[in-house]
């Protein structure tokens, strides 16, 4: 298994059921990533999913073949509460070789 790195991030969204949306209820994340390598970002955990809804798509850059790209995630407040969610990007042929983690942490007010 490689040495891996995590880098944390701590996000506050704002929420205010019944009163409209003020304030930041959405965060997008851009992760380089390269699937041509067998490497991409996937979810691994999520603690409440109730709170947080998370959804991601991939954009190829230009250029030729094997050419990274971009993972970006969209994390939108569902509910007020605390959720972290973790993103490894390791090979899909081997999923615990992890070489990276981004690790999330949400404040829904």
């Amino acid at each position: 298994m490689s040495t891996t790195n995590t880098r944390h991030e701590h996000v506050d969204l704002v929420l205010h059921p019944g009163l409209g949306f003020r304030g930041k209820r959405s965060y997008s994340l851009d992760l380089p990533s390269n699937s041509s390598t067998g490497y991409s970002w996937t979810q691994r955990d999520q603690y409440v999913p109730s709170i947080i809804e998370v959804s991601h798509c991939y954009s190829q850059n230009q250029g030729p073949p094997g050419t990274g790209g971009t993972d970006t995630w969209t994390f939108t407040a569902q509910a007020v509460g605390q959720e972290v969610v973790k993103l490894a990007y390791a090979p899909e042929s081997d999923p615990d070789d992890v070489s990276e983690w981004v690790e999330l942490c949400f404040k829904v007010k």
